[in-house]
């Protein structure tokens, strides 16, 4: 069975000589887009709207046929994949073919480590869809279709869970971002249509991702209002869309400004998202290119860090202050020797590896990153007795053995929060 849906011709190797203004332009508004994904929590879903040769050129660059991936202004390797909504498969049902089209682009970047996990997941959907062509057909009893219910369930779950930590090790890690590319997303029929943007924004919400959709404003629109009884097709495609390019055209139209109105989403033809999990919820509209807003403007050009730091340090600058604090006065043991030596590194160690943690974790978790906070406290304040005063100082005690300060303490408790958070996520 065939599935990717490599039908576009490899592109030049220098495409940026043959853009026009406007395509140069709308290209760079995307890549900038691209760049804000990166450690960013999704959905990412922009839109590309223009006349077809328009976004056939720019996609020429941006998402090429060839081995030579572009590069973002902050020179991010820009990984990609590409559904032609025109040419979908029969024999596949949308969410399939995007999930194929996903597994292919990582296989071709992932490292030997990862692709077992890639190659489990191809397996497991290759055979659900071998179960839906017999149902298809008619040949499934009702047990079977019960069972094919139940598999696909199944591997949705699994697939959400195992995809974050694939585009971790695959394209954040790599200093890579993925673009999935929806091209001619007006051209499928409405409820294809549907199911495939909805599938793009309910599995590819990992940060580092971005899905573009490619096409006719005014044929997508009613594409998606003709999806469901009574949809508003204008109001779904605003309440899905993080951001707007148009090639050529200066103005945005007014219904994609401002705060998206409430909308009911059309009803998935992925009956097993429901089974696996509410979808993410819908975010208002953020347009690129010159219809960005001074507040939207202001808060893509500021630092990531300072929305990473600002409870986490808080934390950390307590720790450390109530621990300094609580040491005042009490006689210490002298650190001499190679033990007075190896406990400065470990120390020293700890608190960079905690702090390199702490800022690489995603802003969205808040409790890992307080758990980080409170070790690079703790050991700070520990590696400041020793660096400083020479001595190695613990307040409190319990009996003759056990002696501690709140440093510890909280370090201890930084270490357990991680723990909890590790295990939880394995259990689940």
């Amino acid at each position: 069975m065939h599935t990717a849906q490599r039908t576009r011709t490899p592109a030049i190797a220098e495409p940026t000589l043959s853009l026009t203004e406007d395509q140069s332009r709308a290209l760079a508004v995307l890549m900038t887009l691209l760049d804000r994904t990166h450690g960013a929590q999704g959905p990412h879903m922009n839109t590309l709207f223009g006349r077809p040769r328009d976004i056939e050129a720019v996609l020429r660059v941006a998402a090429p046929d060839a081995n030579r991936p572009p590069r973002t202004p902050e020179h991010r390797k820009v990984i990609a994949a590409y559904v032609d909504a025109a040419t979908l498969p029969s024999y596949l049902r949308p969410w399939q073919s995007l999930i194929f089209e996903l597994l292919e682009t990582l296989d071709g970047v992932a490292l030997p480590t990862e692709r077992p996990a890639l190659n489990a997941l191809r397996a497991e959907l290759l055979a659900i869809t071998r179960l839906q062509e017999d149902a298809d057909r008619g040949q499934a009893a009702a047990s079977s279709n019960e069972g094919l219910m139940a598999a696909t369930t199944a591997f949705v779950r699994r697939f959400r869970a195992a995809l974050p930590s694939l585009i971790l090790n695959t394209i954040s890690l790599a200093n890579s971002v993925l673009l999935f590319a929806i091209d001619n997303a007006h051209s499928a029929s409405p409820e294809d249509t549907a199911q495939l943007l909805e599938a793009a924004r309910y599995f590819l919400n990992t940060p580092s991702c971005a899905v573009l959709v490619c096409g006719d404003e005014t044929l997508l629109v009613e594409r998606l209002g003709r999806s469901t009884d009574q949809a508003d097709g204008r109001a779904i495609l605003r309440s899905w869309q993080t951001g707007r390019i148009d090639i050529g055209v200066t103005d945005v139209q007014p219904a994609f400004r401002g705060s998206p109105t409430p909308v009911v989403a059309p009803a998935s033809a992925l009956s097993a998202s429901r089974a696996g999990g509410a979808a993410p919820a819908s975010r208002g509209t953020q347009t690129a290119g010159r219809a960005v807003t001074r507040p939207q403007r202001d808060a893509a050009e500021r630092p990531a860090w300072l929305s990473l730091v600002s409870l986490p340090a808080l934390v950390a600058g307590v720790v450390l202050a109530l621990d300094q604090l609580s040491k005042l006065g009490v006689a210490g043991i002298p650190r001499t020797g190679i033990g007075g030596v190896l406990a400065l590194g470990t120390e020293l160690l700890g608190v960079s590896l905690a702090a390199m943690l702490w800022m690489g974790a995603r802003a969205g978790e808040t409790l890992r990153r307080v758990a980080y906070a409170l070790i690079v406290g703790g050991l700070a304040s520990s590696l400041i007795d020793g660096a400083v005063r020479g001595l190695t100082l613990a307040p409190f005690r319990i009996g003759t053995a056990l002696a501690f300060s709140p440093g510890h303490v909280a370090a201890l408790i930084g270490a357990g929060i991680l723990g909890w958070l590790t295990f939880r996520r394995k259990d689940a």
